[in-house]
């Protein structure tokens, strides 16, 4: 029989042993790795088939009820509630920026109804008329900024203008067509190539002086006659008034018709007059002109003309009519009109393709004007394109060209031009004739030029234009193809959200800067005496000057881009809406940075001094005082009676009486000009002299020290409770600033040295000595003429050598002051002193007298009963004092500014 203990064929004990039946026992044999691993595959079958559907069902459900395992918190998953509520003040920014952008986008749309005769004042929008009067003042602006351009074309255009002195030369007014007649001949015969009149023709004057123009239009046979709208009102059936608009044209050959009619027969049979008729009936003024031109001017709000009518048209589009310069262009380029109207002319106005002097095809912009009548013509008019101020263009006088005889000094003399001179000046060039003296007033406000072209010419600055003059600048515009085109509606709607958003968030950017510069300023006023609220001032003001630079680089690219390439970019609702945007966003931060400020302020006090509290808030955010050297004096407290207190007392009672008391001596710290830096448990550490340096801060911590001896009296007099007090003070240099965690951010204002080392020691060595107040002969130096002292030599644990230190005992002349500032003394063991101690214990006794001197308040410089002597003595001892505190102060400053420097380039080093 084999073994149970039989090995596995791999070498391996089996798993799960299954002990043999009596059958296998019988017939038990070696058998190999394949017979073994068969037996396996059996067993295994069996097993499964034992399992009955219900197990299965069971197994499946029992693994299908089974809870999955909780996933792992994903933290890099990113939270918007904590990131909202960390930019909160973005988040505000924002919303009220979006909400002014609303605003000033109804203004943006309101403002492209310009263009609608009908348009009414909306009540929803009250400044869109002053906005409007600033974005046309701001478009003049640009002009003036640009200074004035002479066109290509400059010397293809000429005026004649009819001025003062034409009028009284010529002594009738209106001027007689006759004069109009002999200038227009005397042009054709200079080689005037196109002659347009900027005056209306549409009444009769004289038949004999409108068949003389007529005549000579039609030698000439290059002359434009303006046309003007107008309106009559019929009255229907029904009362109700009909306005009719039409094209004034100039007088037509039957418009005389109706006066013949009407004449007299003496005058219809006068041969002149009847020849001037039939003359005038087969020539007329209308038919001499080659096509209808509207010369009237389109004005904005501030009756500025700004826009010219490119074309005109009846909305059944019978009737198209192009404006006067259009015509003139078209007639002198030769092109599109040759003598008469035709289709090339009709194309151009209907397409609004212009061609240039170089043949060069260029689309006008044009903007469609709403009549305020469904009967009134409709005009596309263009901004017009100011080359610079009044006379930019060659203007002579009419009466000069005409070269009419006026008497001078009785005699008549010729005043005008030969025609050699009228050659040179109008030969081949556009003649625009027009009126040019102020008294027609027919004057514009145009753009100021204050800059004077390169030109001999003498130029009008007084802001105005003549009508004649702005046609001329259509015309040149055309030829040269320069034309303004004004950006869209949606894309100043889309710069006013831009800019208000980032006026809105830049404001909120600012705030770290403006609110470090603004206390650094507040400090620095503070130490030269100006206590009044700067903060205000100074936040604003500086705020300012950070939001202007953006707002004029978004003007002076709009600027660039209208002398680049004139385009007009609206801009006084984009400014607008980003100035109104962050004057809100300021208030906001104003009222966030008000109550975070009395809020710090308040909290801080609580903790350190107001002078350290005032050089905390000067540093700029996230900075800390830097370590500096300075001169100045500490002073170190202890109580005496304060452990046994607390054992017997209860903790809340223990606090209750240490607040009192601490707030009794930083009371009087304060008083003299010092500052708390912290509390030890019972004991106070103070400091004089820093953060503002003060030339008697020796003897102020020493007067201060016996305010505080006298105080603490009146303490055990107010509460009876048993607490003595040791003072120790010590002058000198020490290290002033914020010292700890600079990387964590835990830091605190305090003083390090030598100096704070030996205060302290002092402050000890009271035990020794008996005493209550002792301090370095340096601090009583400076106080000698204010306070009683004995000087003694003392052991200063560290120092190789005995100091001398002195005992206060009060004040100047109250040498028995200090004898109620403690209980008496057990005196001291002479076997354990040395002989300087001994000397020290001769007068340390104290006894223990409950008379109270004055009240603190009188334990001041300026009420001590001193000697006219001391008296004396003291100011000669002050003024010296601060002629030498002052030399330290200087050269503090200057040793202070070489140590920052030397600081700031380590600290550069070592982070790079």
């Amino acid at each position: 029989m084999k073994s149970s203990d039989t090995p596995h064929p791999n070498g391996h004990a089996p798993e799960n042993p299954t002990p043999p039946n009596d059958a296998e026992d019988s017939s038990l044999a070696t058998v190999d790795g394949a017979a073994a691993q068969k037996r396996d595959d059996e067993i295994e079958a069996r097993e499964d088939k034992k399992l009955s559907a219900s197990e299965k069902a069971k197994s499946k459900a029992k693994k299908s009820t089974k809870k999955p395992k909780p996933r792992a918190p994903n933290y890099g998953r990113f939270d918007w509630g904590v990131f909202l509520k960390a930019r909160r003040l973005e988040m505000t920014a924002l919303i009220i920026a979006l909400l002014v952008s609303n605003f000033f986008v109804l203004h943006v749309w309101n403002f492209e109804l310009r263009f609608n005769k009908a348009r009414q004042a909306p009540k929803f929008l009250p400044l869109w008329q002053q906005l409007e009067a600033i974005e046309f003042a701001l478009y003049d602006a640009r002009f003036t900024n640009r200074g004035p351009r002479l066109p290509n074309c400059v010397d293809d255009i000429a005026i004649v203008g009819l001025d003062q002195a034409s009028l009284t030369a010529l002594k009738t007014w209106p001027t007689p067509r006759s004069s109009h007649a002999k200038l227009i001949r005397r042009l054709k015969k200079a080689g005037a190539k196109v002659i347009v009149f900027d005056m209306d023709f549409g009444d009769r004057q004289n038949l004999l002086e409108d068949t003389e123009l007529a005549k000579a239009m039609a030698e000439a046979g290059n002359v434009i006659l303006p046309s003007y709208d107008d309106a009559q009102t019929d009255i229907l059936d029904d009362n109700l008034k009909r306005d009719t608009h039409f094209f004034n044209s100039p007088l037509t050959a039957t418009d005389y018709d109706d006066w013949w009619f009407l004449a007299a027969k003496e005058t219809k049979n006068d041969p002149k007059i009847q020849a001037a008729y039939n003359s005038f009936k087969e020539l007329g003024l209308d038919e001499q002109t080659p096509d209808l031109a509207v010369a009237t001017l389109d004005q904005d709000l501030d009756k500025a003309s700004r826009r010219y009518s490119f074309r005109a048209e009846y909305h059944d589009g019978t009737v198209r009519v192009g404006g006067l310069a259009v015509l003139a262009v078209a007639l002198f380029e030769k092109n599109l009109i040759d003598g008469r109207r035709n289709e090339a002319y009709e194309l151009a106005l209907k397409s609004g393709v212009f061609p240039t002097l170089n043949d060069k095809m260029q689309v006008v912009p044009l903007q469609y004007t709403t009549p305020a009548h469904a009967d009134a013509p409709v005009f596309y008019t263009t901004p017009i394109y100011y080359w610079g101020p009044s006379q930019t263009f060659a203007t002579y006088s009419y009466v000069n060209v005409l070269s009419l005889k006026i008497p001078y000094d009785g005699k008549p003399i010729v005043r005008g031009y030969s025609d050699a001179e009228m050659k040179k000046r109008f030969k081949d060039k556009l003649v625009f004739i027009g009126s040019t003296a102020h008294i027609l007033k027919d004057r514009f406000p145009a753009p100021f030029f204050e800059t004077r072209l390169q030109d001999t010419r003498q130029i009008d600055n007084t802001g105005e234009i003549d009508g004649v003059e702005i046609h001329a600048s259509v015309a040149a515009m055309l030829m040269d193809g320069e034309y303004i085109r004004t950006v869209k509606p949606k894309t100043t709607s889309s710069l006013v959200y831009l800019l208000s958003l980032f006026a809105g968030l830049w404001t909120v950017i600012l705030r770290g800067w403006v609110n470090s510069l603004s206390r650094v300023a507040q400090a620095r006023a503070s130490k030269i005496g100006l206590r009044i609220g700067l903060h205000a001032i100074i936040w604003f003001t500086l705020y300012a000057l950070f939001l202007v630079p953006p707002l004029l680089g978004f003007w002076a690219v709009c600027q660039w881009l209208f002398e680049a390439q004139n385009l007009w970019v609206i801009v006084v609702y984009p400014l607008g809406s980003a100035i109104t945007a962050s004057v809100m966003v300021l208030i906001m931060l104003y009222g966030a940075e008000s109550v975070e400020r009395r809020k710090t302020i308040a909290q801080l006090g609580a903790y350190v001094a107001p002078e350290v509290r005032d050089e905390i808030l000067a540093q700029a955010e996230g900075d800390f005082v830097r370590p500096r050297r300075v001169e100045a004096t500490m002073l170190f407290t202890d109580l005496e009676g304060f452990t046994s207190y607390s054992e017997e007392h209860e903790p809340e009672d223990v606090v209750e009486a240490l607040n009192d008391y601490f707030d009794r001596m930083v009371r009087i710290i304060r008083t003299h000009g010092g500052g708390t830096d912290k509390f030890i448990g019972d004991a106070v550490m103070a400091f004089f002299g820093i953060p503002v340096p003060r030339y008697d801060h020796a003897s102020q911590a020493v007067l201060c020290a016996i305010a505080m001896q006298e105080e603490c009296a009146r303490f055990r007099e107010d509460t009876g409770i048993e607490f003595y007090m040791r003072i120790g003070i010590h002058s000198g240099e020490m290290i002033a600033g914020s010292i700890g965690a600079t990387k964590s951010g835990f830091l605190n204002y305090t003083t390090i040295g030598d100096t704070v080392n030996l205060a302290s020691r002092l402050e000890g060595k009271n035990k020794e000595f008996g005493s209550w107040i002792m301090c370095s002969a340096t601090t009583f130096e400076a106080a000698r003429e204010l306070v009683e002292g004995e000087s003694a030599r003392a052991q200063i644990k560290g120092k190789a050598q005995e100091v001398e230190v002195y005992i206060v005992h009060g004040l100047k002349g109250h040498r028995e002051q200090s004898a109620h500032w403690g209980r008496e003394l057990s005196a001291p063991d002479s076997a354990a002193l040395t002989d300087a101690q001994k000397e020290a214990a001769a007068f340390g006794d104290r006894r223990d007298n409950r008379a109270l001197s004055a009240p603190a308040e009188e334990v001041s410089e300026g009420k001590w009963k001193i000697s006219r002597k001391n008296r004396k003595i003291r100011r000669k001892t002050e003024k010296v004092e601060r002629k030498k505190q002052k030399r330290v102060v200087v050269a503090f400053l200057w040793k202070n500014k070489i140590i920052l420097s030397r600081s700031r380039r380590i600290e550069f080093r070592s982070r790079n």
